[in-house]
């Protein structure tokens, strides 16, 4: 019988330390999808403010 406990005990951590740990690959993913998007919106706000910028990059290496 105490076979059996420590057991269930066993697969127990193990089912809950599996779901710790796509709770934490959750998070990863969120935080990497947000931080995508804010440098997104940074780069639009850059190229809205200094459009000649980007311009003369573009002359200057397209030959």
């Amino acid at each position: 019988m105490l076979i059996g406990i420590i057991q269930s005990e066993w697969c127990y951590r193990k089912i809950s330390e599996e779901t710790n740990l796509s709770k934490i690959d959750i998070l990863l993913k969120k935080g990497r999808i947000l931080l995508g998007a804010i440098l997104i919106i940074i780069e639009i706000v850059i190229r809205m403010l200094y459009p000649l910028m980007f311009k003369l990059y573009a002359a200057l290496f397209s030959k």
